[in-house]
């Protein structure tokens, strides 16, 4: 009996020990970059450099907000992420209701065509993107990144929602078919709000994939007052000097809205992703 008492009491000093580790990983880029968001122009290239700030300035916020037109490109992401987001969301629940309810020729294939079209990286596919959007006349639009970002997340977001909708028993569908509804009325009444985990689920994912994204945003929408957060926050970066301490600063006050969100439907997510893996 000592012997696994001892046993398992290594086993969670090894565990506890780990996870510090991992925690110290995970944590220690974001401690560094909150100390570098209040310090000075001067203490922020300091040899040896600090952690905590000797004179803590709150200058860097303010400087790095009027830098660049950040007001301007706060709205340009705020619109194309949740544009984007809408659009992902009710397509792909559409789509997820019909693969899943409605069995026609070729669905398989198109399904699997969706889960093959996100093995390619974006870096395969940035120039023929470049070229199409160039031709279509809408390079330096918010189109342009709203049908791209859309492109992106709409495969996995039908794959999601379709598992979601698997897991509602069809029992209830003809139930709702008995009672005289139609099969958009049934999804309304019935499916919809049985999957609201998984649309959740959904809509954090092609929000977040919208807000963080770099290359398309760089490629497509190149000029000042149409970039997004991604390549503005960049933009501080210079030939001969970085402003790290404005970068940090407007990096910071960049993940504000992902982090509320996340605070705010983390049981959603949660649960999202836990029931849109079992079957019913």
């Amino acid at each position: 009996m000592r012997g696994v008492k001892k046993q398992s009491l290594a086993g969670k000093i090894t565990s506890t020990i780990i996870i510090i580790i991992l925690l110290t990983f995970s944590l220690a880029p974001i401690v560094w970059m909150v100390s570098t968001s209040f310090k000075t122009t001067q203490e922020q290239t300091a040899i040896p450099p600090t952690l905590i700030p000797k004179n803590p300035t709150i200058s860097p916020y303010i400087e790095g907000w009027q830098a660049k037109p950040f007001n301007k490109i706060f709205l340009n992401t705020l619109i194309v992420s949740m544009i984007t987001t809408v659009l992902c969301v009710v397509l792909a629940s559409l789509a997820g209701y019909g693969f899943s309810r409605f069995h026609f020729r070729g669905g398989n294939f198109i399904l699997m065509l969706l889960f093959v079209s996100q093995m390619f990286p974006t870096s395969a596919i940035i120039i023929p993107y470049f070229m199409l959007i160039l031709k279509l006349g809408l390079l330096n639009t918010r189109i342009s990144l709203i049908l791209s970002y859309t492109s992106f997340s709409l495969p996995l977001c039908v794959w999601m929602l379709k598992s979601f909708v698997d897991s509602v028993p069809k029992e209830l569908d003809e139930a709702a078919h008995l009672d005289g509804a139609s099969p958009f009325q049934t999804y309304r009444l019935v499916i919809l709000p049985l999957t609201r985990p998984g649309l959740i689920s959904a809509t954090i994912f092609t929000f977040l994939n919208a807000w963080k994204e770099y290359l398309f945003a760089l490629t497509l929408a190149n000029r000042p007052e149409k970039w997004m957060l991604s390549v503005a926050i960049t933009s501080f970066i210079g030939e001969h000097a970085t402003s790290w301490n404005q970068m940090m600063a407007v990096s910071l006050i960049s993940i504000t809205p992902i982090i509320l969100i996340y605070l705010f439907l983390q049981k959603y997510l949660v649960s999202g992703m836990i029931s849109g893996a079992i079957k019913s």
